[in-house]
């Protein structure tokens, strides 16, 4: 059975074709194993891993999935690529560290290897998503993949993807994304699902769990990511500029990157972003409320019924909306 999605250069560098100058795998099998880990830890889970490493190994099995194959490796390889590339042209000896050069090729610019780098995670980035996307659309590896605990994590957010994300509110990349995951999740069991009801967000979760949103579902599902999206931007202005060490707590004034806000300007976007969420999650509730029976999981909801019974009236400025915030 192979042991690896990757185990040959040329595997490598079809994925990365910078690679090419290597004529052997050892430099980059580190890198690409721990890649390998990384995506499995991410997305894939054991399961899966093993049934990809079973259709490698029988190469002439009229099952085997190319494609599958092809978005894992170029996730792996990207991934390793990135965080090898620092490392590749340097040799620690007696003297320190070296730049490691030949009589007929300069080392690359900094700015050009930082080039190399942010391009080999935005490619890592896109690929992961297609990847993900691929497997949902087929329903061969959903019994592998569905009873994880990655495909769990990634699902129990209404926006498992960057590109879904992407579509409200641009961030740097994945690593970002996750990073703001508790963020994500506070909003949608909080502050949204006091709107629309536990139960109704619970059922929004299981039905994208099966791709299988109702016509009523989509009617509000632009509006609701979009609310979730800016209500955690506006938390992670907060949680993602404090870090813990062994020093205690440390509030940062870069949270994020390049020209950054200060203090006031970081609270202003918090509410900004706070405000226009909660106008999202208006014109949501005001759709539940004047088409109840289109959305039964809601209707059925303590929250439908508290709302009917404090005489909700279908206005965006209702003075109920101010009791829920």
């Amino acid at each position: 059975m192979a042991t690896k999605i990757i185990e040959t250069i040329d595997q490598f560098v079809e994925a990365v074709p910078t690679a090419v100058g290597y004529n052997h795998f050892d430099d980059l099998r580190t890198y690409s194993h721990s890649a390998e880990r990384w995506l499995v830890n991410k997305v894939l889970g054991t399961n899966l891993y093993n049934t990809i490493l079973a259709m490698i190994d029988d190469s002439t099995s009229t099952g085997q999935d190319d494609t599958l194959i092809t978005l894992c490796r170029n996730v792996i390889a990207n991934h390793a690529y990135w965080d090898a590339v620092p490392f590749l042209d340097l040799q620690h000896t007696e003297a320190g560290f070296g730049v490691i050069q030949s009589t007929n090729k300069a080392p690359a610019s900094k700015e050009r290897v930082e080039r190399l780098r942010a391009q080999c995670l935005a490619r890592r980035d896109q690929e992961l998503d297609f990847l993900i996307d691929y497997l949902m659309a087929n329903t061969t590896y959903h019994d592998d993949w569905k009873g994880s605990t990655e495909f769990d994590r990634l699902f129990n957010s209404l926006l498992p993807t960057l590109t879904i994300y992407r579509t409200y509110h641009h961030i740097a990349d994945r690593d970002t994304l996750d990073k703001m995951h508790s963020s994500i999740i506070t909003a949608q069991s909080t502050t949204v699902a006091k709107v629309i009801s536990s139960d109704y967000m619970d059922a929004l979760i299981e039905d994208q769990k099966d791709d299988d949103f109702s016509t009523a579902d989509l009617a509000i599902l632009n509006n609701l990511r979009h609310a979730i999206c800016l209500l955690s931007l506006s938390d992670s202005i907060h949680d993602m500029s404090v870090s813990v060490d062994t020093n205690g707590m440390v509030r940062s004034s870069k949270p994020y990157a390049t020209n950054y806000a200060n203090e006031q300007r970081l609270q202003s976007y918090a509410s900004h972003f706070k405000a226009r969420g909660v106008e999202l999650l208006e014109k949501v509730l005001n759709t539940l409320m004047a088409t109840p029976d289109n959305y039964p999981v809601f209707k059925a909801s303590k929250t439908y019924e508290a709302l009917i019974a404090t005489g909700f009236e279908n206005e965006t400025d209702n003075e109920i909306f101010s009791s829920i915030f």
